[in-house]
């Protein structure tokens, strides 16, 4: 058992591999098993300025009541145009993450995430779960249970988020691959009860994009918990070629809003919804796009139930 005091809650991580190499080259071998780490800024942290960490195994931790993260790893910003990841075959599994609050002073960038895997090529997230997470995150960007950014082949699958939080209007979510993340894949997840998306496809500037991902075979109910603009699953901004299929997104009742099963919104293109079960909340939309071409996507096969959902794209609110 690892437990921080109130200097480290605010600076320090619990367990830090950290790479100062100035060479850029990343070294190899980090297991971490069997441990409970509260009280620091992030739980457990791994990463570095240039280059990182290659073979990571990271299994049965519970990490919680940190401030910015539970479980964290990292590298140096992603060049789009000639990606390098900082960490390479990182396995994260069995690992709880819940109570990690975010720091409230911070305005700038997300904090209060349970497991964020950042600057990854080949990488899963497996048989976790992240809850409780988040609510005092008050940036313009928020928090979600578990994620991944500035990755690629990154597999996130049978792992459970609930009652995940933000401080702001944004996010809170279940699920989600974010900027920069290619080639990955949400599958036989469970998200419930979220403050934001269950699950999200997620990529926010021009030239920096989120590619080539598949969200398939998960489930959602509850999320958005308020209603709101998020739906249950839902795809926003620079995204391409995505492929959600086989899920089963219940949209919540509650909210002055009412949220969609499925929301898509932005300058996405190639994006495919097919063979999902979409179920509406009362006087909610099964699906709503904002500010989307009708070519950019392509809704087949999806089994449409709701008490007085309706069918169709709504126009920009």
């Amino acid at each position: 058992m690892v437990i921080g005091d109130t200097a480290a809650y605010s600076a320090v991580g619990g367990i830090v591999f950290y790479n100062s190499a100035k060479t850029g080259r990343a070294f190899q071998g980090v297991t971490i098993s069997d441990v409970d780490v509260s009280g620091f800024n992030n739980g457990i942290e791994i990463g570095g300025p240039l280059a990182g960490f290659h073979d990571v195994a990271i299994t049965r931790a519970v990490v919680h009541d940190n401030r910015e993260a539970g479980l964290v790893t990292y590298g140096p910003p992603l060049d789009s145009d000639a990606p390098r990841y900082a960490n390479e075959n990182v396995s994260v599994s069995s690992v709880e993450a819940f109570r990690n609050a975010g720091d409230a002073t911070n305005a700038v960038r997300n904090t209060g995430s349970g497991i964020i895997l950042g600057s990854v090529r080949g990488g899963t997230v497996a048989q976790s779960s992240a809850h409780d997470n988040g609510w005092l995150c008050k940036a313009g960007e928020g928090p979600a249970g578990i994620w991944a950014y500035d990755s690629t082949g990154v597999v996130i699958e049978h792992n459970v988020a609930y009652h995940n939080l933000t401080g702001s209007q944004v996010d809170g979510d279940g699920f989600d691959l974010d900027q920069n993340t290619s080639d990955s894949v949400l599958q036989y997840n469970l998200a419930y009860d979220n403050a934001g998306a269950g699950f999200l496809l997620y990529a926010a500037h021009a030239g920096l994009h989120n590619k080539n991902n598949v969200v398939r075979y998960n489930v959602s109910v509850g999320s958005p918990s308020a209603g709101g603009w998020y739906g249950a699953i839902t795809v926003a901004g620079q995204v391409s070629g995505a492929q959600v299929y086989g899920n089963k997104a219940v949209a919540p009742e509650t909210g002055e809003q009412r949220a969609p099963a499925v929301r898509l919104a932005g300058p996405m293109s190639d994006i495919v919804v097919r063979d999902n079960v979409l179920v509406a909340g009362d006087n909610g939309p099964f699906i709503a796009a904002d500010g989307v071409d009708s070519s950019a996507f392509v809704l087949q096969n999806n089994d449409y139930y709701g008490p007085s959902g309706s069918l169709g794209v709504n126009p920009p609110s």
